[in-house]
């Protein structure tokens, strides 16, 4: 499917809206009504409606961050075997400086600004996703993500 328009910075972040508007709505409506029926009708059994509220809205939150952990991972191995295809060998050896979590910014970053986008990151210049990320000049789009 075709996105509507051009992935940039400032539209990348993906919502999943039977996930973000609803389920996670529904959640914390429904932690928030036990907790009300615990407070105006105690028992034992408004306790335990409760917890189960609490334990569902970890699990929904754990099902995102695993799933995007997972992501993250998969985009690092990927960008180490492209970066191993692109960049020169002065920069192949900067990359034990690159923090895990920064390869998730560089993934956006096309062939050619690839390798002065790891130097800047190896020097500490650009020392977080946001600023990697808003460093790009043209936006290689990732449309597979989570």
């Amino acid at each position: 499917m075709a996105e509507s328009s051009p992935q940039t910075f400032a539209n990348h972040g993906k919502f999943v809206p039977a996930y973000h508007f609803f389920a996670i709505p529904i959640l914390g409506i429904y932690v928030l009504w036990t907790a009300w029926t615990l407070i105006t009708a105690f028992s034992a059994g408004a306790v335990m409606d409760l917890l189960v509220a609490l334990a569902l809205v970890v699990i929904g939150f754990y099902a995102r961050v695993f799933a995007l952990k997972a992501q993250d991972r998969l985009i690092r191995l990927e960008e180490l075997l492209r970066m191993e295809r692109v960049l020169s060998s002065e920069a192949k050896a900067l990359l034990p400086q690159v923090r895990h979590s920064l390869f998730v910014a560089l993934r956006f970053a096309p062939d050619e600004e690839l390798e002065g986008l790891v130097k800047r990151v190896a020097a500490g210049e650009l020392a977080d996703r946001k600023s990697i990320k808003q460093a790009i000049r043209n936006w290689r789009p990732d449309t597979f993500r989570v």
